[in-house]
């Protein structure tokens, strides 16, 4: 997995959810597999130092399986350490 410590996980939840409107056709066919949508490719952890905040992990190994440009947009809103 990869962490993620510098973005908002409500923001990230925004956006990965308008992934799922605006590539609604590819979760339908070619991205069944992702039967939860794009939130399956993030898990969201209590930071222990900090319970207001979470961090983020990144599924890589989903990740990595989604096509290049639905990637490139992940990482416009999802720095990835």
């Amino acid at each position: 997995m990869i962490q993620s410590n510098t973005s908002n996980p409500i923001d990230i939840r925004h956006a990965l959810n308008a992934l799922n409107q605006k590539y609604n056709s590819y979760l339908s066919s070619e991205g069944k597999w992702l039967n939860g949508g794009f939130e399956t490719i993030v898990t969201f952890e209590e930071n222990p130092g900090d319970s207001r905040n979470e961090i983020v992990h990144v599924k890589k190994e989903i990740y990595m399986m989604l096509p290049a440009y639905i990637r490139e947009e992940i990482a416009a809103f999802l720095p990835m350490d």
